[in-house]
């Protein structure tokens, strides 16, 4: 397949894995196959496309970071914290995810709320 037509099958893919994790349940034998396709096509758009892996790595980073639960329930459309409930959602986490929200608002959304 060309990398045009890799591209958006693997978005896709992205997408799919971080509405699993926002559904929640038991979703490990999906998310396995997921993980695999995802993987399979990363592959092949790094034999591709050399120059992209990068932008790729960094595209691949913020999907994995989606696979937090509470990043998969915050970055919902219709996600189930509400604006006034965001930090207190947030503090009542772990100390590793409460990190890698830190992380994600400044290395991929310098707007992004909270930072």
């Amino acid at each position: 397949m060309q990398p045009d037509e890799v591209s958006p099958i693997l978005e896709e893919v992205m997408e799919l894995i971080e509405e699993a994790m926002s559904i929640g349940g038991n979703v490990d034998n999906v998310m396995e196959r997921l993980d695999s396709l995802e993987e399979i096509l990363m592959q092949s758009l790094n034999k591709t496309m050399p120059e992209g892996v990068e932008l790729l790595k960094k595209a691949h980073s913020l999907s994995c970071l989606k696979r937090i639960p509470y990043m998969a329930q915050s970055s919902r459309k219709n996600s189930p914290i509400l604006k006034e409930e965001e930090i207190p959602a947030l503090l009542s986490e772990d100390l590793n995810t409460i990190s890698l929200e830190g992380y994600k608002s400044r290395a991929f959304a310098p707007n992004y709320r909270p930072n």
